[in-house]
């Protein structure tokens, strides 16, 4: 059965890591079983396709645990996003250069995304709403790319950054508020950086611009900011011996 067994864990490896290692030994163990009741050398094209597509479903879904930091930043981004693009992207009566529709640009795309993730990790399907959450930072920055190079009407780069931020929360896993908060002040902190950034300039090279300028100083510390927030700092655990 040894061969059979190969078989099978290869099979298996459809599934992601973190469940195998939990659950691997007693399906392996209760699909030998099954094969040996049926005189079974190897595993059947059902098996091959039943474990195929549940290791698919089961990496979407991911740990299936909702990060409560992820499910409230792509909330609030989706009504973020909902509120620009109703208020300073709607403008159905003109059309110029990045005109999307009746929209000034296509920011509503990453509105659409942020809303696909949260409905996803409403639904705890976590691997997947931190794929489409990560869509939304790329295209949120690409966006903001073409913006600026050929001139459309927005996004500006606070809303660029901003918009990226409530997806980089999405991709949290964590359940404490405290996280939270720590998060939304490095989101601030990153969306003021790129307030006196598009003050400078957008076009403006940072070699061309003195360190000592009140908005080139303003945005590094704003990146020191974001950085020292935004970064995942661990506390050392001492194990204490007790005699």
């Amino acid at each position: 059965m040894s061969n059979i067994e190969d078989e099978y864990r290869r099979l298996l490896r459809w599934y992601p890591k973190s469940w195998r290692d939990k659950n691997e030994d007693v399906v392996v163990g209760s699909l030998l079983e099954s094969a040996r009741d049926n005189g079974q050398t190897h595993p059947t094209a059902d098996d091959r396709r039943s474990i195929m597509f549940a290791g698919i479903r089961q990496r979407a879904i991911g740990t299936g645990r909702r990060s409560l930091v992820a499910t409230i930043a792509l909330g609030a981004g989706v009504a973020i996003t909902g509120i620009y693009c109703g208020a300073a992207s709607w403008d159905p009566g003109h059309s110029y250069n990045g005109f999307v529709g009746p929209f000034t640009n296509p920011s509503f795309i990453i509105g659409l995304l942020l809303a696909i993730a949260f409905a996803l990790s409403i639904r705890r399907v976590t691997a997947a709403a931190r794929f489409v959450a990560t869509l939304a930072i790329a295209t949120s920055v690409i966006i903001g790319v073409l913006a600026w190079s050929f001139g459309w009407q927005g996004p500006s780069a606070p809303a660029v950054v901003l918009f990226a931020a409530f997806g980089a929360c999405g991709l949290s896993r964590s359940n404490k508020i405290s996280r939270l908060f720590v998060l939304a002040g490095a989101s601030v902190s990153a969306v003021f950086a790129a307030e006196c950034v598009e003050t400078m300039g957008v076009q403006s090279t940072w070699a061309l611009s003195p360190w000592w300028q009140e908005e080139t100083l303003l945005a590094v510390l704003g990146v020191v900011a974001t950085t020292l927030l935004a970064w995942p700092w661990r506390r050392r655990t001492r194990s204490r011996r007790h005699y």
